[in-house]
C-alpha cells in the first residue's frame, strides 16, 4: 500500500511544480498515474495557476503556481 502511495506521489512530481487537490486512485500504478497526469495537462480548462500571498510578497518576480485543479 505505502509503495502505490509513493508511487503516485513520485509520478505526480512529474508535474513540476506542487499540485493543490485531489488524487484518488484505484489499482493504480504508473501506468495509470501517467495517463491522468497526461489527461490533466491536455485539459487547461480543468486547472490553473495559483499563488498565494506569502508567496508574493517573498517573490520579487511573482512568478508562482501550483497547477490547481478545478
Amino acid at each position: 500500500m505505502r509503495h502505490k502511495a509513493l508511487d503516485a506521489i513520485g509520478d505526480l512530481y512529474l508535474l513540476g511544480a506542487p499540485m493543490l487537490g485531489r488524487y484518488e486512485g484505484v489499482l493504480a500504478g504508473h501506468t495509470l498515474n501517467n495517463a491522468a497526469i497526461r489527461a490533466l495537462i491536455s485539459a487547461p480548462h480543468a486547472w490553473r495557476m495559483t499563488c498565494f500571498q506569502q508567496d508574493l510578497a517573498e517573490r520579487s518576480d511573482a512568478v508562482c503556481g501550483a497547477p490547481r485543479v478545478v
